[in-house]
């Protein structure tokens, strides 16, 4: 459908930029737009050339699947492509045993934003109960000790008989002389 639009009034001129154009079914007022039929933008430059007025967003992932959301709103799953107004936005990647992915991204309108992230799983946390040993009674051989080297005491008699003969050795020895 093509619009062509003729009225100007005197001293009305619309500069180069973006505006919305409403369609509504009988004139209201700007605060009453409630029973709009449809919106549409549209790009004006003086040299009578669009002005690209979205952007696009491709997503994709490893593995695919994820959940994706831009500006916290639910688009789909990846992979996944959609149109965006220009400027800065945030999103989103969501997927079970995969860490979240968020980040910025600024879109330029008539360029396409790919996105393409490997994800990466969850560390695990695998907890292991460790149970003490138990006390238990052990036994050692020793080795046998070694008798003792010392020589038994001698009995009385003989320790008199050897004073005995070294009294009477030790005087004949005297005697000779």
């Amino acid at each position: 459908m093509d619009v062509h639009l003729e009225y100007s009034p005197p001293g009305f001129s619309l500069r180069e930029g973006t505006y919305t154009i409403y369609a509504v079914s009988q004139p209201v007022g700007r605060n009453a737009l409630s029973a709009v039929y449809g919106s549409i933008e549209i790009s004006l430059t003086q040299s009578g050339e669009s002005i690209p007025t979205m952007g696009t967003i491709t997503i994709t992932t490893s593995p695919p699947g994820a959940a994706v959301y831009i500006d916290s709103q639910y688009i789909g799953i990846t992979p996944h492509s959609l149109e965006a107004t220009p400027g800065p936005h945030t999103y989103r990647i969501e997927y079970s045993g995969y860490q979240t992915i968020l980040e910025s991204l600024t879109v330029k309108g008539g360029e396409t934003t790919a996105i393409e992230k490997v994800l990466v799983p969850v560390a695990t946390i695998t907890t292991t109960a460790t149970v003490p040993p138990t006390t238990r009674a052990t036994s050692t051989t020793l080795p046998p000790v070694p008798a003792a080297t010392t020589t038994p005491p001698l009995p009385l008699s003989a320790v008199t008989g050897i004073l005995a003969t070294g009294a009477a050795l030790l005087f004949q020895g005297y005697r000779k002389k």
